[in-house]
């Protein structure tokens, strides 16, 4: 007996053929194939194709989720830290890369991060203004220009996590942030009031 019924449609185990019954009679589309951007799984017992994490659409046809931070990542069901593509509303270029880290209520994006001394942050006005340098591990700083944009597109609040020489951890929550853009020098335009404690080094600062 054949498994297809009559208005139903079924993908074969390997999503390299599509086959539907339409009054009675079997039609296979051999031409059909999933989107480079999604795999070949089973669901409920049937086969189908399904967009990797970071793309949507219908497995034939997937799409990046284009992201305005790391809250979005964090929305969208994505939840290991680690680095994302995203770009703010306004953002004039392309998309650019973060750091999300996922704790702490996650979705925060991290725009600064001492921990080694191991890169310079005496540096010029321009360097400032886009950033240096290692956004997977190393320290950082994300840069104004694109800090200015994320910042001005909703509200945010800023997490500011430090460790002493002991290796005691600290942090301070603001409830608010936001700076202005270079012709105004990337002044801090609101900063909320905040919570927590302090300690001697700051190794993230996030939103």
């Amino acid at each position: 007996m054949s498994p297809f019924t009559d208005g139903s449609s079924y993908v074969n185990d390997d999503c390299t053929e599509r086959c539907s019954c339409e009054a009675g009679t079997l039609r296979c589309d051999s031409s059909f194939r999933c989107d480079a951007n999604a795999v070949c799984e089973e669901r409920s017992d049937t086969f189908g194709c399904r967009c990797r994490e970071g793309f949507e659409g219908d497995g034939e046809s997937c799409t990046r989720n284009e992201f305005t931070d790391c809250h979005d990542v964090y929305t969208s069901g994505l939840r290991n830290d680690g680095v994302y593509n995203i770009k703010p509303a306004g953002w004039p270029g392309t998309e650019f890369e973060v750091y999300c880290e996922m704790s702490n209520g996650g979705g925060w994006t991290v725009f600064q991060r001492r921990q080694d001394g191991s890169v310079d942050f005496y540096r010029t006005w321009d360097s400032y203004k886009t950033g240096f340098p290692d956004t997977a591990t190393g320290e950082l700083w994300l840069g104004n220009e694109k800090l200015y944009h994320m910042t001005n597109q909703k509200s945010y609040k800023m997490r500011i996590d430090l460790v002493n020489r002991d290796g005691v951890s600290y942090n301070l929550n603001y409830d608010a942030f936001r700076i202005s853009n270079e012709a105004n020098n990337y002044r801090l335009e609101t900063l909320g009031s905040f919570t927590g404690n302090t300690g001697e080094w700051m190794v993230t600062t996030a939103l």
